[in-house]
């Protein structure tokens, strides 16, 4: 038997309408939310470009791994650069009621890598020895000149920043290019050799 036309009553027109409105309702909010979805992404990295950009094509805050050994933590950062020098910083943390003094050993020994474990530079650095006492935290500055690459093969170049700047470094920075060269910092502490590592560091020329 077939079915025959019908008819709504007002009520179920009304009704009608009003389902059909929420509908569109929802529809118009879900594309309202994938369009500040998109502003939003499109924001962060303008902002993250803009960023990297006042900052001469660097990521700040770059800092390796903590490394315990026995009552000490150690991790190193890197600091500000001008033209001629990049500084870094070695901190040290005393994890347990007691004091020691650090370094064992005065000299400290500094390592850009490249790929392939070429070493594009090394030198020696002499810190001085400092007390650091219960549950606190000391740091050492490490300043290295620019000229130390002067010479090294060129693959070690891949420090520097592009000239260019602009969202071209930035697009390097998140690239294969910089993963391969390391910023080493090795020294002897209780016995133990400690390394620590910064990767993808940029200088600027």
């Amino acid at each position: 038997m077939s079915q025959g036309y019908h008819s709504r009553s007002p009520e179920e027109f009304k009704e009608y309408l009003e389902n059909l409105n929420k509908k569109k309702k929802k529809k118009n909010l879900s594309q309202f939310i994938i369009l500040a979805d998109i502003v939003i992404l499109l924001l962060i990295f303008y902002i993250m470009v803009n960023q990297f950009n006042k900052a001469g094509g660097k990521v700040d805050f770059i800092r390796s791994k903590k490394v315990q050994v026995k009552n000490a933590t150690f991790y190193l950062t890197r600091g500000e650069e001008n033209k001629n020098s990049v500084n870094y910083f070695l901190f040290v943390t005393s994890q347990e009621n007691q004091s020691f003094t650090f370094p064992d050993s005065n000299l400290i020994d500094f390592k850009i890598i490249a790929p392939g474990n070429i070493i594009c530079a090394e030198k020696q650095i002499t810190l001085p020895s400092k007390n650091i006492k219960n549950a606190t935290t000391e740091f050492f500055l490490i300043e290295i000149p620019k000229t130390i690459l002067s010479g090294s093969p060129a693959v070690c170049q891949n420090i520097f920043e592009l000239e260019g700047r602009g969202i071209e470094t930035f697009v390097r920075f998140f690239s294969k290019s910089a993963e391969g060269i390391k910023v080493a910092v090795n020294f002897s502490y209780a016995d133990t050799t400690v390394e620590l590592l910064l990767v993808k560091d940029l200088w600027s020329k």
